[in-house]
């Protein structure tokens, strides 16, 4: 699937979210998965007027320091 839309499909290490025939990576991927999800989710969207350099900027910050900022687990917590 991902090779049909021009990506790396053994390589890739990012969100991807596909929706309605479209790609979407980092941090557009989370905030419209966000959005999509409802409720209070939905105001995150808001973050989608920052700049999407800068965006991805703090995305790349966030997904390299996941653990040490919400922990490792190992199994689901559901």
């Amino acid at each position: 699937m991902l090779e049909s839309y021009g990506l790396p499909a053994n390589s890739l290490s990012t969100v991807v979210y596909i929706k309605n025939d479209r790609h979407y990576l980092r941090s557009t991927a989370a905030l419209s998965i966000l959005k999509d999800l409802g409720g209070w989710w939905k105001g995150f969207y808001i973050f989608m007027m920052v700049p999407a350099p800068i965006r991805n900027f703090v995305y790349n910050v966030v997904a390299k320091n996941r653990h040490r900022f919400f922990g490792k687990q190992n199994s689901c917590k559901l």
